[in-house]
Parts: structure tokens; sequence; C-alpha cells
């Protein structure tokens, strides 16, 4: 017990005598620069870091709260925001006007810079210029730290991709998680209230029950498709006919094995004169094409075609997204993104969404691609099938082309495929629980 005592006292000691040792060191000795910027980077370090505990305790704003975004965005020096470009854009301006608020939680390499980089010009700096760059919109100065820590301290985060608010002209917040709704609505869900999404998404149940080319296509500033050489077409003069809506995917192989096919079975069917058509979907917007995708990009594409488009970027796109469930099972990551050929008949008296598939099996004579002409199409192959080639599994045949084929093979071939017609047609039917029969 002794020992131990002895043993805390000089510790005590010890302490105490680096401590005054210390103190008159600091007397003696003038401190050196480099000695000031550790004691200050130090201060200012723990500093930052109570405001980063202080700032995530912080309870963030949610829909329906109201917020002064004049204190928020000005100051009593700073009436203005600012354009890549220089230009000033007045308070007065953002009057009676729907506000997108995007705040950013990258926060540490700005600390980082603060601290250490001694140029005139921070990494920050360059990486904020770059980014800016790319924006029509406005923004806080960089230099005003005060007021973007006022912002992020309000708002809070989200997710570590930062958060987007939407506020209307009277400072209610309509949404606060809205990236995902601006990416599965884009213009069309202006003003991303909860009211005006859920009409929207009401809106295409309606179309996807009734589908029409007028429906699907058309909207209130835009009653036409285009062709590749720039005239309008009207789209009610397409009822009519057999329209193939064509998701144009980024998967660069199959995307362009589908158009051959689909060029040549639409060259096959304007010579028979068959009431056939294509409109043209250029995504530019996916997993895969965006950022790969302009309007540059769409002309040419669409110059090497004989059928008809959207206009590059159209809104509607987003809407037939949404009723089409496109790009259906996509994972991010993927390098796989499948084109897709919707049909739709004569006034809306049919709706396929599997046309793609259906087209590149039977071709021209799977016209107008729907399973059902499918399914005739396999009926008749097996009704054609002779009854040798039944009962005699390992008779060797002939193809048309001379290559030969087990009989059995193309009894599987035409077996499978009937049975994977018949499954999509049929509805399958809800699991059922089986419930033991007791033996008397």
């Amino acid at each position: 017990m002794y020992v131990e005592t002895h043993q805390i006292l000089e510790l005590d000691l010890t302490e105490d005598h680096r401590s005054k040792c210390y103190e008159l060191e600091k007397k003696t000795k003038k401190e050196s620069d480099f000695d000031i910027a550790v004691r200050n980077f130090t201060n200012l370090s723990i500093e930052m870091k109570k405001q980063k505990i202080n700032q995530k305790e912080l309870t963030s704003v949610s829909s329906g709260d109201i917020v002064n975004l004049h204190e928020l965005l000005f100051t009593k020096n700073r009436d203005y925001l600012i354009k890549f470009n220089g230009d000033q854009v007045k308070a007065e301006q953002f009057a009676d006007k729907i506000v997108f608020v995007a705040v950013d939680d990258d926060d540490t390499s700005f600390e980082e810079e603060m601290l250490f980089d001694p140029l005139p010009k921070t990494d920050l700096e360059n990486d904020f210029e770059e980014v800016f760059s790319c924006m029509p919109w406005t923004a806080i100065p960089l230099s005003d730290r005060t007021s973007r820590e006022l912002l992020q301290k309000r708002f809070g985060f989200r997710d570590n991709n930062g958060s987007l608010f939407v506020i209307d002209s009277k400072g209610v917040v309509l949404q606060t998680i809205v990236i995902y709704d601006f990416i599965r609505y884009g213009s069309l869900g202006y003003p991303f209230s909860s009211e005006r999404l859920e009409s929207l998404e009401s809106e295409c149940k309606a179309i996807a029950a009734e589908p029409t080319v007028e429906k699907l296509l058309s909207s209130p500033e835009r009653d036409y498709v285009i062709a590749n050489n720039g005239d309008k077409v009207p789209i009610h003069t397409l009822e009519d006919k057999v329209v193939a809506l064509y998701f144009h995917a980024g998967n660069v192989t199959e995307t362009d094995m589908l158009t051959e096919e689909l060029r040549n079975v639409y060259e096959n069917l304007a010579e028979k004169e068959v009431k056939f058509e294509v409109v043209l979907l250029y995504l530019c917007d996916t997993p895969i094409t965006i950022g790969f995708r302009n309007e540059d990009s769409f002309w040419r594409t669409f110059g090497t075609m004989p059928w008809l488009a959207l206009p590059y970027k159209d809104p509607i796109l987003k809407k037939l997204k949404i009723i089409y469930e496109y790009p259906e099972d996509y994972n991010y990551g993927d390098d796989e993104e499948i084109s897709k050929l919707v049909i739709v008949g004569p006034h809306g008296e049919f709706c396929e969404p599997c046309g793609a598939d259906i087209l590149l099996n039977y071709r021209v004579p799977g016209y107008p691609f729907t399973r059902e002409k499918a399914l005739e199409l396999e009926t008749e192959r097996i009704k054609k099938l002779k009854l040798e080639m039944i009962l005699e599994t390992n008779k060797v045949l002939t193809r048309n082309d001379g290559s030969k084929v087990c009989s059995f093979d193309v009894l599987m071939h035409y077996s499978k495929s009937l049975v994977e017609i018949l499954s999509s047609l049929i509805p399958v039917p809800k699991a059922t629980s089986m419930v033991p029969i007791k033996e008397d």
C-alpha cells in the first residue's frame, strides 16, 4: 500500500515539475512562428470538431416546416447570390419563386485546405469552381463561410451525397429528400409537392391501364413526333397503326443488333404497305447513358434510322419510363442495359412490352409482335412435325441450310418455346398452402 501511494505521489510531482519547467521555458524563450501555427491549428481543430458534433445533433427541417430563406441565404453585407460567370442575382429576384436548396456534406476538405494550404487558390476553391462551372443556377459565395455553415446547420444532412430541399415562395418546405424524385420525374414533377407527385403517379397508372399512342406520346406543349429531316409528324396520324416504342439503351452490341433487325422488319413491312411505325426513345439519363450521350449523338444515331422519334430529352420520356418500368431489374454497376420494344396496337387495342424478344425470334412473320402471335406461330410449327419425328427421337434431320439436327432436340426446342409462351399468357396463380388429407 505504501509503495502504491508513493508511486502516485512521485508521478504527481513529476507532472508538476514538467509543467513548471514548461512555463519557465515559455517565459525565457520566445515562441516561433511554427509554434504559434501549431497552437492555433490545435485550437481551431478542437473548435471545428465541437461544431461538427453540435451540427450533427441538430434536427434538420421536415416537410411542412417554414423557414426564412432570406436570413439563410443573404446577410447585411451581401444581398445577392452569384453565378459562375460572375453575375450577381439580387435577393428581390427570388421573391414568389420555388427555391431548390442543395446542401453538401463535404466540409472536411475545406477545414484542411484553410489550415494548411498557403497558396492564394486552394484545392477546395478549384473543386468549387469546377463543379459550379457545370451549373446554371446560383450559389452562396465560397468566401462566405458563415452563411454556408448557417445553412448547413439549419437544414442538416440526409446522406453522404448532400441534401436537396424544395421550398415554396412562402418558405414552406415541400420536400426534403427530392433528388430521387428529380431522377424519376424530371421537370414533370415540378413543383415536387406531394400532391403533384401523387397526381403524376395516378396519371401514369391511368395511361398504363388504357394506353393509346396519343396518351403515351403527346403533351400539352407538343402534339407531334419528328422525322430525322426535322419534319413534325402529328401524333394522331399514328393512331390507326401498330407502333413500336423503341427504348434505345446504352448497351452498344445488343442495341445495334436490335436496331439492325428492326430496320429489316420495318423496311420489309413498308414495302408491303403494312401500317407499322417505330418511334425512337433516345435514352440519355439512365445509369449507362448519362454523361455519354448528348444532342449531337442523338442526331447522329437518329440520322441513320428510317423511322420517327421523340425530340431529344423530351419530358415525356420520364413518364414512359415510369409506365413501362424501364430499366427494370437494373442494378447500378451492371454493364448491361437492355433496349426494349413496347408494341402499341391501333387505338390502343393491345400493348405488348416484350416486343423486342418476339421480333428477334420471328422477324416479319411475328407481326404485330404480340405473345398471341408468337403462340400461333409456335403452334403451327408443332403441327408440321411429322409423326416419325416424335416417335423416332434419335433420327437425324436436315435443316434447310443443310445442317444436321437430332429430332429429339427439335421436339424439345418447340416444346420449350410453347411452354414459355403459354406461361407468359396465362397468369400464375398465387401459392396456396397445402393441407394434408387425413386417411380414414
